[in-house]
């Protein structure tokens, strides 16, 4: 055990049983997947609706060459792109926090499941 688990367990009243759980390389690979896959899944979502706000009226009148141009009194404020890309970010993190907490849950325990029934299948493999 290292000195940091030693640690770790000696502040709490827990004890540490048993070896490391390894999983096997595909295993390690198809659960890695399944992350890579929710994360791509965000990245799509968050890029779709990041470039559709960026696109909007409120973006293009936003935006101007001419120093002259920028002015207030047309525009409400909570209407400036600054304030709809936080409004916007805000809903993503909400969004991707609540998917992401139901992904993990299942996640883990399908992980630590299966790692565990794979050590017991090889111990009882040695064992024989």
């Amino acid at each position: 055990m290292t000195r940091k688990r030693a640690d770790w367990v000696g502040n709490r009243n827990a004890t540490l049983r048993g070896e490391p759980m390894r999983a096997n390389e595909s295993f390690a690979n198809r659960v890695a997947s399944d992350a890579e896959k929710m994360v791509r899944k965000m990245h799509l979502d968050v890029s779709k609706q990041v470039n559709a706000l960026f696109d909007s009226s409120t973006s293009k009148r936003s935006v101007t060459n001419d120093m002259a141009d920028i002015t207030t009194s047309n525009v409400a404020m909570d209407a400036s792109i600054a304030s709809q890309a936080r409004i916007l970010m805000n809903k993503l993190t909400n969004k991707w926090v609540k998917r992401f907490n139901n992904f993990s849950g299942s996640w883990s325990e399908n992980l630590v499941s299966t790692v565990s029934n794979q050590t017991a299948r090889d111990l009882k493999k040695i064992n024989r």
